[in-house]
């Protein structure tokens, strides 16, 4: 979408290669990359107008083609899987004993 800078990159790079290549990530590296990708986001809501989520734009896909995706589109993508990794860290600390993400 053109937003953001190349501090953004290092977080791409972490689902390169396959799932046995990529390295545990620690608690601090998880939270560093959430506060930052939110804040993104955060600005962006702040400075868009709601006419600017129907602006279309090309996404690359993992095979080499694109598709046409909204901003809008792609904000809810990003909800919904955090939305879902989020339930699972907080399946995984009640399985410990420990209390849930308060979102």
């Amino acid at each position: 979408m053109g937003e953001g800078d190349d501090s953004l990159l290092e977080f791409f790079a972490w689902d390169e290669g396959g799932v046995d290549d990529v390295p545990p990530r620690s608690g601090a590296e998880l939270e560093r990359a959430l506060t930052t990708t939110w804040n993104l986001i955060s600005g962006c809501l702040a400075r868009w107008t709601p006419a600017m989520l129907d602006d279309r734009f090309e996404l690359p896909r993992a095979d080499g083609t694109t598709i046409a995706v909204t901003r809008q589109w792609l904000i809810w993508r990003v909800l919904h899987h955090d939305i879902h990794h989020g339930g699972e860290v907080s399946l995984t600390l009640g399985g410990h004993g420990l209390p849930g993400l308060d979102f």
